[in-house]
């Protein structure tokens, strides 16, 4: 698709450029850079690269106004080719980006989601919890250096034990304690209900 494009591109920028060698070869035969056909071309290539002479074209037996008609011509030209160029690759872009862009966002979706997950043998130096991290300045030089699931698994084991621990005694505390309570409320909800309707 892309090559075919730039085919086409090629065979519009050489059709502008021999048309415009052919007419500056014709009109200003008798300046030095277009007295010749492939003398006129290289001078008609290099004004496309903007490396034009203007004060050659006043020199010219036709006189400097068609010199200037000429330049800013074949300068507008070749702006407008160049300018349709970029716009066709653009949008040669959006189109395939329309046709792929649901597969493109779950690819995107799935790289993120691999880059987010824990790795198998280097995250527990990345993911200690902060009192830990201390332990990190012993722990995570052994992890970089065995490079080992194992062993990342077992120092993780050692980094959140205390976490799942405290954890752990916090919600058995907040059970013993909410727990009588619910059941005297309980309690009373249906003791107030058996009173309220005999």
């Amino acid at each position: 698709m892309l090559m075919s494009e730039l085919l086409i591109f090629s065979i519009f920028f050489f059709m502008q450029q021999f048309i415009f060698s052919v007419v500056g070869n014709l009109l200003f035969h008798d300046l030095a850079s277009y007295q010749t056909l492939s003398e006129s071309m290289l001078t008609i290539f290099k004004a496309s690269a903007g490396v034009f002479n203007n004060e050659e074209m006043l020199n010219s037996k036709e006189g400097p106004g068609w010199g200037y008609v000429f330049m800013l011509t074949y300068m507008l030209l070749s702006f407008i080719l160049i300018v349709n160029l970029i716009v066709g690759q653009l949008s040669s872009a959006y189109k395939k980006y329309q046709k792929n862009r649901n597969v493109l966002m779950l690819l995107e979706t799935l790289s993120v989601r691999e880059a987010s997950e824990a790795d198998d043998k280097y995250s527990a130096s990345v993911s200690p919890p902060y009192p830990f991290s201390i332990l990190n300045m012993i722990l995570g030089t052994y992890i970089l250096s065995v490079k080992k699931p194992e062993h990342n698994r077992f120092i993780l084991h050692i980094y959140f034990l205390p976490i799942m621990l405290v954890t752990l005694v916090l919600f058995v505390c907040y059970q013993v304690v909410i727990l009588p309570l619910s059941y005297v409320k309980t309690v009373c909800h249906k003791f107030a209900l058996i009173v309220k309707n005999p």
